[in-house]
Formats: structure tokens, sequence, C-alpha cells
């Protein structure tokens, strides 16, 4: 979409010192799109995303180029991210004078793909030069247009900033990962923007935001280009300029804005104050000087020809309009304007459509020949005012150094102060004269506004707002002036309340599967179109899991009669050659050719409407996780007498309520294309298509075209329940460190006292190193290999510490100039007796975070083991530590009441064998045991068990469909991951892990195997973690992503979803 905001600057502001600061949520990936263009001739100055997602600042005013480009990619289509650049090219190191931050962490210091940079250190940059168009989220030749949404836009003009002064780590909401391949550093906290006020505040204290500085909220469909990084030179006091993220817009009151007037400190000598606003009282060109001054009588202008008020991007949204072809407001004479050879002021706010003509904006003038004037005029784009035929003076100009372009507001300034007179465009001095000795004095006189009054000034083209007349030199100098924006073809229904600190749900374009290669998404990410695809259903799946009880609504814009909209398991099969979602049970859908449901039910679904979807119609969807129920509706109506709100007819009561629930919609009709809008409650008119409806939720969020169900919430961070664990690095925690060989080498940054410390040499081949608080903190077992347990603490691991723990001497853990990663997870300190289960065990259980380690003595005859967990276990890892036996694992959905085994050190796929878990499922307070061979339940022997429950927001394990593509399968955690492992169940790879410690960036490269002593491996492996999960980027010959394979995994969290940052 042509869609951007652009500004040409009046005045040169600092060319080698600036900073942008850009809150973005990405709608799409892998295609070029620039946040900042300025194009002089034909050299380009940008700050770009590239196609392959990465962050680059580039200026080619010199050979060679400035020109940055990040190793990291950003590719999380999720979340919010914050960007900031900042720029000093005074900076003697070179390396200091171009800076780029992600959530407030430093691009630079992960390395460049491209770093270009002139040897001047005091090079000019086309940023912020005169003249040059400055484009935001476009190419200056229309094209490269940023795709996704935006808000709280700053530019400082003069000053290299840091994040920290737009954005803050809150602690308490999981933490984020910022060291570097071989070192870890962890950020407390989400980050999150500050208020606007501090961040003006902050910028004030040090120096102010220059020249050219500005800041959009960009919250306002009447006006996205509103600057508000100075207060607002109006005369109508805006709507909600005075909340912390301000508004745009005169307010309604019920004495039509009269009340609403800003104060003004030179109220007593105030002439003339017309604001040009649709809405005012008596008629939209009123007069408020009177008001304002509290004495004295309002001008009465009468409009001429066409002139009035009209819609227009300015503060009000609206302003008075002229089309250059006689139109203007024209008042009588009046003395007030007889300053005689006083000081006065005269301002206003114009954009002029064209500049290439005389053209008049204000006047008191007789008419053309003797009579006395003063013209406020335009002369091809430079201010100008004409003195004429005054007491003891002849005609004087005073021109303005500055020009001013079309379709842009400028605020133009023209005072005398004493006998001295000056320009001032867009607040910047200009056009200054010493000897002025005009004697202003008028005799009958009258008024003009968008007119010169005379015949050689044609009339303006263009619109004025903001129009005062003072007798007082109200400046007496240069001043800080908003820099509005002209916003060029955003369209209004593009102001969403999905923002930085309240992300709603959209599609999710990154999914993977469903046929992705057959939709196309647009509007945000909430409008979809399927291409026709014959015998396959397409599939678009939300990014963020239904929690509780949502309520939503589909748009039909065209070809309703192939949709389909409902709910899916967030792991369904959907494999990329297209999948019936009719026949799958993991789906609860209704479709639009026959308004029939399914789930699972194949051909043409369970009779339940009577008629077809049609182009128009608006689809309801509610779903009550905690009841297991879900309806339809169609146009207001629930169908077969559903009422969501009382729990009665529900379409289906099965759902899953432990099972993560994605909302889906697409085409299963394969003759139709059909398009479809979603509305979250950030969408109400569904892309421009339908009128907003009114309705809220219950907690007054969103907006819907009909009455949400009571209980029901739009689906957004506000309304997600509260995580179970703020903070996941209170429980589980990757440390990196560098081996130096000696015995009780403390290894610190964890943060808790861990229970199970897993570690892996990384530089080098050797075995895998587990150690844990029951068996002792020095007894060593290795999942490469079969080997029993390895007593010997002093070369090992001698002991758990408050923030982490020692090393010995051995190779596996401390060989000096080799490197390490540590997975370190906590149970619950000294292990206690545990007599749940027909073997006693003994357990060191943290419930909170769903893990335990479980010590026991096999029996040999099959029974229960007590877990302590007080939920059931999804993973379970044994291992005989006398004997030298595999590694089994029951894992959900594999072994459950099945005979199905897999075994972490080995790559097999999964296999049968009942001995082991006895093909049984796990309890809240056991999980079971067959009778074992050597590897589960040895008699005589002691066993280990690691087990962990899936806790919402911090651990997730499950399974997913591969693709075998660089656009791979998308697996929905809920939460940013900290730590992956995944395997291939119906075929041979190995257990590949992936953590956000060793690649604190995207794509995640380094490969290490559980069941592999390899040293760690970079770059054959591609994975992305994502604010909302994990993407596999290539197959990796079947350890991750192979296609029409099923695979397992093991996650845990750095952040829960609704407290994480895009990555």
């Amino acid at each position: 979409m042509s869609e951007y905001l652009t500004r040409t600057p009046t005045s040169s502001g600092n060319r080698k010192v600036f900073t942008y600061s850009f809150w973005i949520k990405r709608n799409k990936l892998t295609d070029w799109m620039r946040l900042v263009s300025i194009l002089d001739g034909s050299t380009d100055s940008i700050i770009q995303l590239t196609n392959d997602d990465k962050l680059r600042f580039r200026d080619e005013v010199t050979s060679p180029d400035v020109d940055y480009i990040s190793s990291r990619a950003l590719r999380d289509v999720g979340n919010w991210m914050h960007i900031v650049v900042s720029i000093d090219m005074t900076a003697i190191q070179a390396e200091h004078r171009i800076r780029m931050y992600i959530n407030g962490d430093s691009l630079i210091e992960y390395g460049l793909d491209t770093e270009s940079m002139s040897g001047d250190p005091n090079l000019e940059l086309n940023f912020n030069k005169v003249g040059l168009e400055h484009r935001l989220f476009a190419r200056n030749n229309d094209s490269e247009y940023f795709i996704g949404q935006a808000s709280d836009v700053f530019m400082v003009d003069g000053q290299a900033l840091t994040p920290d002064v737009f954005g803050f780590n809150k602690e308490g909401k999981g933490y984020i990962s910022a060291g570097s391949t071989q070192s870890t550093d962890f950020r407390p906290g989400q980050w999150l923007p500050k208020s606007p006020r501090v961040i003006k505040t902050e910028i004030n204290r040090r120096g102010g935001f220059g020249v050219n500085g500005f800041y959009l909220p960009m919250n306002d469909s009447s006006n996205f280009g509103a600057d508000f990084h100075c207060d607002p030179n109006t005369i109508i006091t805006l709507k909600d300029e005075s909340v912390p993220q301000p508004k745009n817009g005169a307010p309604t009151t019920s004495d039509n804005y009269i009340s609403e007037l800003r104060s003004d400190s030179n109220a007593s000598n105030l002439v003339l104050a017309v604001p040009g606003i649709i809405g005012a009282p008596g008629v939209a060109y009123t007069d408020f000087s009177a008001n304002i001054k509290g004495s004295g009588t309002n001008k009465v202008l009468t409009a001429n020809g066409n002139a009035g008020v009209a819609l227009t991007d300015s503060y009000y949204g609206s302003a008075m309009e002229f089309d250059g072809t006689g139109d203007y407001f024209s008042g009588t004479y009046n003395a007030d304007f007889n300053f005689g050879t006083g000081d006065f002021t005269i301002e206003m706010w114009a954009q002029p459509k064209t500049v290439n003509s005389i053209d008049g904006l204000f006047a008191v003038n007789g008419g053309s020949g003797a009579n006395r004037k003063i013209i406020v005029h335009l002369d091809n784009g430079t201010p100008k005012v004409h003195f004429g035929h005054l007491p003891g003076s002849s005609n004087t100009y005073i021109n303005s150094a500055i020009g001013i372009t079309a379709d842009q507001w400028h605020h133009l300034a023209f005072e005398r102060n004493g006998s001295s007179a000056t320009w001032y465009v867009n607040g910047v001095a200009t056009g200054i004269t010493t000897a002025l000795s005009q004697d202003v004095t008028f005799t009958n006189q009258p008024l003009y506004i968008g007119y010169g009054g005379e015949a050689s000034f044609n009339s303006f083209d263009g619109f004025i707002q903001d129009l005062r007349v003072y007798s007082v030199a109200k400046y007496k100098g240069g001043f800080d002036v908003s820099k509005p924006h002209a916003s060029v073809g955003i369209e209004t229904f593009r102001e969403v309340p999905d923002v930085c600190v309240n992300n709603f749900a959209t599609f999710n374009p990154s999914f993977g599967v469903g046929r992705q290669d057959q939709l196309t998404y647009t509007k945000g990410n909430l409008k979809v179109v399927s291409g026709a695809t014959s015998g396959s259903d397409t599939t678009a799946a939300s990014n963020m899991a239904i929690k509780g009880k949502i309520y939503c609504e589909f748009a039909l814009t065209d070809d309703g009669l192939g949709a389909y909209v409902g709910v899916m398991k967030y792991n369904t099969n959907l494999s990329n050659s297209g999948t019936d979602t009719t026949a799958s049970s993991d789906c609860w859908i209704i479709r639009g050719d026959n308004e029939h449901k399914s789930n699972g039910d194949g051909g043409s679904g369970a009779s339940y409407g009577t008629g077809t979807f049609s182009t128009g119609d608006i689809i309801m969807l509610a779903v009550d996780i905690d009841n297991t129920s879900i309806w339809f509706g169609k146009n207001g109506t629930w169908y077969a007498s559903g009422d969501p709100s009382s729990n009665s007819n529900a379409a289906y009561t099965n759902l899953p309520s432990t099972d993560d629930l994605l909302v889906i919609c697409g085409d299963n009709y394969s003759s139709e294309t059909p398009a479809i809008d979603l509305n979250f409650g950030q969408n109400p008119t569904f892309g421009g298509t339908k009128t907003a409806g009114t309705n809220t939720d219950a907690n007054g969020r969103g907006l819907f075209t009909y009455t949400v169900p009571t209980g029901f919430l739009a689906l957004c961070e506000d309304n997600l329940p509260t995580p179970a664990i703020a903070d996941p690095g209170e429980h589980f925690k990757t440390v990196l460190y560098n081996g130096d060989g000696n015995s009780g080498r403390s290894i610190t940054g964890v943060g808790f006292k861990p229970d199970f410390v897993w570690i892996k040499e990384r530089s080098n081949t050797s075995g895998h190193a587990l150690f844990d608080s029951v068996r002792g903190p020095g007894f060593r077992l290795v999942t490469d290999t079969t080997a029993a347990e390895d007593p010997a603490p002093l070369v090992y691991n001698p002991s758990f510490n408050n923030d982490g723990f020692t090393v010995g001497t051995d190779g596996a853990v401390n060989q000096s100039g080799q490197t390490y990663v540590a997975w370190c997870w906590k149970a619950g300190g000294a292990a206690t007796a545990n007599t749940d289960g027909s073997i006693n065990s003994t357990v060191s259980v943290n419930q909170t975070a769903g893990f335990s380690i479980v010590s026991y003595t096999g029996t040999g005859s099959a029974g229960t083991v007590g877990h302590g967990l007080g939920k059931r276990p999804k993973v379970v890892i044994v291992k005989d530590r006398d004997g030298n036996t595999n590694w089994p694992i029951f894992f959900d959905g594999i072994s459950n009441n099945t005979n199905d085994l897999i075994q972490l050190n080995l790559s097999n796929a999964t296999a049968t064998a009942s001995t082991f878990f006895n093909g049984g499922d796990t309890t809240t307070t056991t999980f079971p045991l067959g009778t074992g061979g050597s590897q589960t339940n040895a008699s005589g022997n002691d066993h280990i068990a690691y087990c962990w429950a899936e806790i919402e927001g911090y651990s997730k394990f499950g399974s997913y469909v591969g693709n075998a593509n660089a656009d791979g399968t998308f697996v929905y955690c809920g939460f940013k991951p900290a730590f992956v492992i995944t395997k291939r169940t119906d075929g041979t790879s190995s257990w590949l892990v992936h953590d956000s410690s060793r690649d604190p960036i995207n794509p995640v490269l380094g490969a290490i195997y559980t069941n592999s002593s390899d040293a760690e491996g970079r770059g054959s492996v591609r994975v992305d973690f994502v604010s909302n999960g994990f993407k596999h980027r290539n197959s990796d010959g079947g350890a991750a992503n192979n296609y029409a394979n099923a695979y397992i995994f093991m996650a845990f969290a750095e952040s829960p979803f609704q407290t994480a940052n895009a990555k």
C-alpha cells in the first residue's frame, strides 16, 4: 500500500548527530522495508529492514558509503520491538559513530554483516538537510513500504542518545538473554516504553529536540503525523493532549469549545484568534479573541466564494480551506489593527497545495493603488510581508530567507519588535530587518484571510488554521514549534488499539503449514485471502492461543461460500500440501458452503445451520476453554439457539482444556477464493469495509459489531491470565563459561541455587555431564553413553551454590581454554520421602515450575513411583545409576497408554517396548514402571528420574510436523524460548538442543546433540526463537524439520508471551 508520512525540513538541523527511536510490530518478513528514507538526486540515506530481515543504516553522501547492516535478524511478527538508531559522526573512533539497538540491546555488539565507514570524523550526512524530503515508512520513489504497525516515533536532532532515554527493563517480567555466543548477560524484565512525558523531559534536560526533532504518537486517525514533542501551538486545547501518550483533535464540549480555549500569556494583547475548526460555535471560522482575553468583541468574518472549513490532517482534523479561485474570509475595518509604530505579531499554520504563484494569506487592505495595506503572502513559496502607503513610508517588502513546501503544514510568524522585524518559519528566525519605520495605522481598510485584498495577489490555494494577531512582539527570538508530518494514503481504519503495551492477536504469517503458499496476508495480518487450491484446505491461524473465554468476529469480504472458521490444536497436522480440516478431530469448525459444523466428521460435516455464508456476512465465534465449549453465529444470531453467556447449546463441548487452541479460518471449497477480515477487537471496521461497532468486552477492551457474550473477552495481552511464573529465570537458566582447569572453579550468574545442572563442552569433543542435588553434586551421568553413574566429586562438581555451582578439573566440565554451556534447573533442594507410588521414592520438587528429581530403587516388578509434582508430568527421563543402560523417556503423546518408547542417548525412532513404562500413563501423583529390564526398573538398582509437568508460560512439551522449508513449521509455545530440544520420532535423527544464551540473537545456530559427544556445530541448523514460540528454518537432515515427519520438543521460557518483546 502507498502509505507513509513525509516532511521536508525548511532549515538544516544537525547533520552529524541525531537519534531515531521507533516502536514497531512487523507484519511481513523477507521484504525490503524503509523506516526512514531521504533522497538527494540519486543519493540514498536510509534506515531500513533488509530482505533478509536485518537492520540497516546507510548514507551515500560519500564514497565509500556509510553502511552498517546488523548480523541479527529481526524475524518476529508476533509482538512489538523497540528500535533505536543513534548517530554521532563527530566521534573520533569510527566504531562509535553508528549505534543500532533492539529492545535496549546493542546490535553492533553481535557483529555486522556489513560495516563501511568514512574516515572523516566530521562527515555531514543527508539526514536533517534542508530541502530534502524525509519520508517515514516508504522509499522516496514509492516503494519499499513498511508493512507493519508503528507508534511513538522520536527524532532528536543534535543528540546521540542511548535506549535508556526511551525505555527500561521492568524487573519481574521474564528476562532477556543479551550476552554473546561466548558469555552470558541477562537483562531483567521486559523492555517497555517510558512515558512520553518522561522521555521529553529527559531529552530537553540534555539539550532539547533541536531544529527538526519531533515525537509522533501516530495514534489518531484524524492526523497520524501530529507532532507532540512540544506543547501544541493551537488556540483550542486538544483532546487527550495531557495523557501519557497524547492524542490529537479538538474536544467536544457542551459549551462548544469555549471552556477549552488554551491559556495565553499574551491574551490581553490578542487582536484576532481564528482556529478554523468544524463544530465551533456560530460558524466554523469564528474569532475567539474576545473569549480568550475576557473583554472586547469578537470580529465578524464572512465567507466568500467557496471558502469554508474542511477535514484535513491537521491538529483539529479540520482547517479553513481555500481553492485559489476567489475563496476567502473577510471582515470590516477594526481599529484593533492600528498598531502605529508599536509592536505586533501575525502568526498562523498554513499548508499550501501549490507554491508556484503569489498568494495572499492575511491582509488589512483597502485595495490596489494608494490604499493603506499590510499583506502577508507567499511568493512562490517564500513568505513575505508587504507594507504599503502607510503614514511616513513608501512600499516596503520584508522577505523570509526560508521558503516553504507544498502539502506540508508550516508555522509562519511575522513579528515587529521596535524597529526590527523578523520572520519565523517553523520557529527559526529569518529575514530580519532592523530599520522598520512604518506607522501601521488604518482608516477604513477591511480584513482578509486567504487573500491579499487586491488583484495582484491570488487567492490562497491551501489550508490555514490557528490564525492569530497580537499587539505585542510575542517571540523576540527563535522558538520551538511542532513539526507535523503529512500523512499520505494512510486510511483512518489503520488507527488501532494494538500497541506495544497491549498487543492484540492477529493471524500468524509465519505459521509455515496449511498451504501458506496460497494465502495472502494484509491489513496488519487481519485480512487473509485464499488462492484456489484443488483438493486441499488453506489455514490461517492466530498468533495467540485462546485462554479462558474469548470472542471474535470474521467479515467475509469476498467469496464467503468457500470460507470456514473455527479453532484447532496448536500442533494439528497440517502439511504444506493441505489438510482437510473437516476430517481432522483436532479442528472444530463451521463451513461456509453448507453451514455444517465439523470435528473430524469428514465429508460435508454434521448438520448445523441451514444456509451458506455470503459475501458481507459477519461470522461470530465464542470459545470457552473453561467449559470446553465453542459457539458459532452469523450476523448477530447464534446458530442452533446457542447462548455463550449462559453456556447453553454449544456447537461442541469436547474442546481440550489442556492443549493450546488457535483461532483459524481459511478455504475448504476449492472453487472459491474467500477473503476474510478478522476482528479480535482492534479491527472494528474490518479493514475499512464496514462501520465500526461500539460493543466492548467486559474489561472495556476492543470494539465489536455485535454484543460480546457475558464474560467473554477480546484476545489481547491485557486479557491474558497472569503468568504462573512471571520470571522464568528464577527456575531455569543457561550460563556459559570458559574453562581454566582449576579445581573448585566457581560458576556464577545463574540467579538461584540449582538442583540439576547439565554441562556440555562446546569447543571440544567430550561427553555430557549431568549432576543433581539428589544424587549428590559430584556424581556424573552422561546422556551420550549408556555408562553407569561415575562418582568422582573432586574432578567433576563439588557443590551447588546460591548463584550457581563449582566445577572440578575434569575436561568434561573445566578444561583450560575450552568453552562450556550449563543448563540449570531449580527443584526443591533437599529430597524428602515420597510414598505415593507402590515403589517408595525420595523427591526434590519445585511444584511452581513443574520439576522434580526422583530417586528410587528398582523392584523388577511393574509398579508406580511418586513424583511430588501435584499435576501430571508430560516428560519423565529415567537413568539406571548402577547399570550400563540407555536413557528411556516417557513423553506425553508417545508413551501414554501405548508401548512406544524413545531414548535420550539414541537417534532411533520410537520403538515398541512395553516393559519400560508398562503401557500406562502418568497421574498427578505417580508415573508408571514396567518390569523395566535393566533400564527403568532393574531390581535392586538405584534409578534417577527427571520429571516435568507443563506450566503455562514457562514450559511446553509437545509435537509438530516438519515441512522441509526455510519457512519452517512454526511451533506455538506461549512464550519466548530460552531452551529447546527437538527429536524426530518417526525416523532416525539426533536430539537437537538450542538455547538463547549461546545465541541471544536470531538466527539461533549453535547445535548440540544429547546423544553425541561432538563439539557444538554452528551454521547447519537454523531456528528462530520468537516471542510466542520457535520456527525452524531448514531441515538439517531430519533433526528438526523434514517434510511430513513427526517431531517432539521440550521448551523452557525466557519470558511469557504477554511480557515478551519481539526478538
